[in-house]
């Protein structure tokens, strides 16, 4: 199974052009079903069989979230085995994606980004470039990862904008705040 695996992982990269942390989920994935369901072939595999896995990932304590990123991972693996001839039917292509209910992420009140900022000592280079860090990402409302990626090639002073690379490699421009842009 290990080359097909890495086979998998080579069609992902290099056909489908998705990034190194999708890759690595996607095969995850598909070496966990593989797994699970050795030694019988995934060749002739169904969906109610399918179904039958992803009942035993959430009886195991899988979220829906990871339900659901767990079926469009082995979805693009069946279609990578129909490519290869290795299987006849994507049985994942009739199985319903989990509903996931939406929530509204939680944000820090304004005391709580003060206190936050009060803690942080001024003292030390480090400590300059986590305050300069958290201004960017509330008065920006960036991820950790953008503000953690910024470089400032990406910082326009002058324009009062930020040029963000996010989630996906999608580039986009962003508002900056008068305070993050005097830290």
């Amino acid at each position: 199974m290990d080359p097909l695996i890495g086979a998998f992982a080579a069609y992902l990269t290099m056909e489908l052009r998705l990034s190194r942390a999708t890759v690595s989920v996607y095969t995850l994935e598909a070496r966990l079903l593989a797994e699970y369901w050795a030694p019988r072939q995934l060749v002739g595999f169904s969906g109610a069989e399918l179904i039958q896995y992803l009942v035993h990932r959430q009886l195991e304590g899988a979220s829906r979230k990871t339900t659901a990123k767990s079926l469009s991972a082995l979805r693009a693996f069946f279609a990578f085995l129909l490519r290869e001839g290795l299987a006849a039917v994507n049985p994942a292509e009739d199985v319903e994606t989990p509903r996931i209910p939406r929530h509204i992420p939680e944000v820090f009140s304004r005391e709580e980004v003060e206190r936050h900022l009060a803690a942080i000592d001024l003292d030390t280079p480090g400590g300059v470039r986590d305050h300069f860090l958290f201004e960017l990402i509330y008065s920006c409302g960036l991820r950790v990862s953008e503000a953690a990626s910024m470089t400032l090639e990406r910082i326009y002073k002058s324009e009062k904008f930020l040029r963000v690379l996010g989630k996906g490699g999608k580039e986009r421009i962003v508002p900056i705040g008068e305070l993050a842009l005097e830290w």
